[in-house]
């Protein structure tokens, strides 16, 4: 086994289960990670590139907008505890 495979497989499976912890009354809890995947990565949007920038515009009556706008707020948020924790002493 290569050694990031287990580390891969980890993050898969730790933003799967961010991804159920974010939906608010869909039937994504109880969704297993091959259809988690299909619904996230289907759907209507359009990816445009600005001053080398890419953007991704999410329709509004895309049904997976809500669940990609909070899952990118708690990647954020994460990010920013994980860069906090590093910067700190100690």
């Amino acid at each position: 086994i290569h050694a990031p495979t287990p580390r891969i497989n980890a993050l898969t499976h730790n933003l799967l289960e961010l991804i159920k912890l974010l939906d608010d009354g869909g039937n994504i809890a109880t969704a297993r990670p091959k259809t988690l995947r299909f619904r996230l990565l289907v759907f209507g949007a359009r990816l445009t590139t600005h001053a080398r920038t890419w953007s991704l515009r999410l329709w509004e009556d895309s049904p997976q907008a809500h669940l990609l706008i909070a899952l990118r707020r708690a990647l954020v948020e994460l990010a920013a505890l994980l860069s906090q924790r590093q910067a700190a002493p100690g």
